[in-house]
């Protein structure tokens, strides 16, 4: 996950190198991004290639700041063609720590803690929307770049086309709530037994909470059935009995496929 790679600085802006002040700063390759990330114990360095890359994520970050347990932006700029975004560092372990994944009867409650933590957060004046019928029309506008992905194809969808006009003539009646975008245990923070946060919000706003319902449930069981690694004993459908609901496959199915598209 961490590997001490050297960071190359000849390149950053001046302001960002004197805050980092010379920090050893260890390269995390946990994610799936696109972004280089870079840690100490203290802070997070963001780069990519994307002059907009971040805009979005740094929005939600100083939104939810005093909402919920969010890293604080220290710095951010665009420089020389790439995003930059020094944030706090998130303390406690990954929700997919050994630790945890080895012991469901704690993980699962906090994993339903963090998405009733969510769900806490008044939407009234939240600045995104991120409903389904958003996120289509997003994907329908570069619907010629979208590429056909194993799991489509398992599901009976030849191609992204197909299943985009599937998703658009199928939608499911909205259970609109604040949604973290992307609830995989990585992004999940906890120390002991509670909660002690979430990164990566730049895919946050107003949506379904089946949407990230789905994405926390598959994350949880694709990290302990052999996908990413194995561990005795967990049931993934613990989480509804957690949360108090049943378990709705149909819209599991359809924000599991709503999200290939973002692949």
């Amino acid at each position: 996950m961490y590997e001490r790679a050297k960071m190359r600085t000849d390149n950053f802006p001046k302001e960002l190198l004197a805050m980092i002040n010379g920090q050893a700063l260890n390269k995390n390759n946990t994610g799936m991004s696109g972004s280089e990330v870079y840690e100490s114990d203290r802070i997070v360095l963001k780069i990519h290639s994307s002059a907009d890359c971040y805009r979005d994520e740094i929005r939600m970050l100083k939104w939810l700041d005093g909402l919920l347990p969010v890293p604080k932006v220290l710095y951010n700029c665009v420089f020389a063609g790439k995003s930059y975004l020094l944030m706090t560092k998130m303390q406690g372990k990954m929700a997919c720590d050994a630790a945890y994944l080895s012991s469901p009867e704690v993980l699962i409650p906090l994993l339903a803690d963090a998405l009733k933590r969510l769900w806490s957060v008044d939407i009234s004046c939240c600045p995104v929307k991120r409903t389904a019928d958003v996120e289509l029309a997003e994907i329908a506008v570069r619907s010629e770049t979208l590429k056909t992905t194993p799991f489509m194809l398992e599901e009976g969808f030849s191609s992204p086309a197909e299943l985009l006009d599937y998703l658009s003539c199928h939608r499911c009646e909205d259970e609109l709530v604040f949604s973290h975008g992307d609830l995989c245990l990585p992004n999940i923070f906890l120390t002991g037994e509670k909660l002690s946060g979430f990164i990566d919000t730049g895919d946050a706003g107003i949506a379904d909470k089946w949407r990230d319902i789905a994405l926390c449930w598959r994350s949880l069981k694709h990290n302990t059935d052999g996908t990413y690694g194995r561990y005795e004993g967990v049931d993934p459908d613990r989480l509804f009995d957690e949360l108090g609901i049943k378990k709705d496959s149909k819209k599991l199915r359809y924000y599991l496929l709503l999200d290939e598209l973002f692949h």
